[in-house]
C-alpha cells in the first residue's frame, strides 16, 4: 500500500487558489503510483480559526467536484482538511474523496481548549477509510487523548493517520507520541503538517512515518512544501520536494 502525506503551505482563507494548489500536489503523487494522499489540518483554507465560520464549507460544494473525479479516473483516495458547516456553528473536518462513493467525513471530536471559542465538537466517530477499516484518523490534539486511541484500536487498523497544523514544540511531542501509539498498539503511524504561518503560531512540518515498533521510517523538513511516500509493503520511505 502506498501512503502519502502532502505537506503543504495553505494560503490564508484563499479557497480557490488552494484548491488548485492541492490538485497539483495531487497530480504529483498520481505520477508516483499514490494510493491514499492526505494533507494537513484546514489544508483548504489554512489553519486560522477566527475565519473559518465564514469559510465553512458544504463537503458536496461544487468547487470541491474536482477532487470526486480525480479519485474516481485515478483510483485514489484524498483527505482534505476543512471547516465544515455544523447546523449553525463550524466544525473542523477531514473530507475523504474514494472512488464512486459520496464523500465521507470525519469531524474533530476532541478540541483543544483554545478552538472551543471557534469550532463545536463533532459527534461522527467513524474515522476509517478502506476495506475493512484499513486506516484509522485523528485531527492535532485528538492524538493526545486516550478516549480516541481506544476508539482507534478497537477497529484494529493497518495505519493510523494524524492530520496536524503544529508548531515546532508540538512537532516533537507528536514524533514522541505517535512512536509511542505505533509500537504499543502495532500498526503504522503518521502524521501530516502544514508549513508556514498559520494564524497566531508557525507551522512546523516535519511530516513523517513510523513502522509498527515505533521506528521513523521517513521525515520531511519543517520548512518546506513536499510529499512523503511510504510503502507499507517494504517500508521504503522516500521523498518527493515541491
Amino acid at each position: 500500500m502506498l501512503l502519502c502525506a502532502a505537506q503543504i503551505q495553505p494560503c490564508k482563507g484563499n479557497l480557490s487558489l488552494n484548491i488548485r494548489r492541492h490538485l497539483a500536489f495531487i497530480e504529483t503523487a498520481i505520477s508516483h503510483q499514490v494510493e491514499y494522499i492526505f494533507f494537513p489540518e484546514l489544508s483548504l483554507v489554512g489553519y486560522e480559526p477566527s475565519l473559518c465560520k465564514a469559510l465553512a464549507l458544504d463537503p458536496h460544494n461544487l468547487e470541491l467536484d474536482d477532487f470526486q473525479e480525480i479519485s474516481n479516473s485515478h483510483y485514489i483516495i484524498i483527505g482534505l482538511g476543512l471547516p465544515v458547516q455544523n447546523h449553525q456553528d463550524v466544525s473542523i473536518a477531514m473530507a475523504f474523496f474514494q472512488p464512486h462513493f459520496p464523500p465521507k467525513i470525519y469531524i474533530k471530536e476532541y478540541l483543544h481548549p483554545d478552538e472551543e471559542a471557534f469550532f463545536v465538537s463533532g459527534k461522527i466517530h467513524d474515522g476509517f477509510i478502506g476495506n475493512p477499516s484499513t486506516i484509522a484518523f485523528g485531527i492535532c490534539y485528538e492524538i493526545s487523548r486516550e478516549e480516541h486511541i481506544k476508539q482507534v484500536v478497537r477497529q484494529n487498523p493497518h495505519t493510523y493517520m494524524a492530520s496536524v497544523a503544529k508548531d515546532a514544540a508540538g512537532v516533537q511531542a507528536a514524533n514522541r507520541r505517535l512512536s509511542h501509539i505505533a509500537q504499543t498498539h502495532m500498526f503504522f503511524t503518521g502524521m501530516v503538517n502544514s508549513v508556514g504561518p498559520s494564524e497566531d503560531f508557525k507551522s512546523a512540518g516535519g511530516s513523517a512515518f513510523w513502522n509498527p515498533q515505533g521506528e521513523l521510517l521517513g521525515q520531511l523538513t519543517h520548512s518546506s512544501e513536499g510529499l512523503l511516500i511510504l510503502d507499507t509493503d517494504t517500508q521504503n520511505c522516500r521523498e518527493i520536494p515541491l
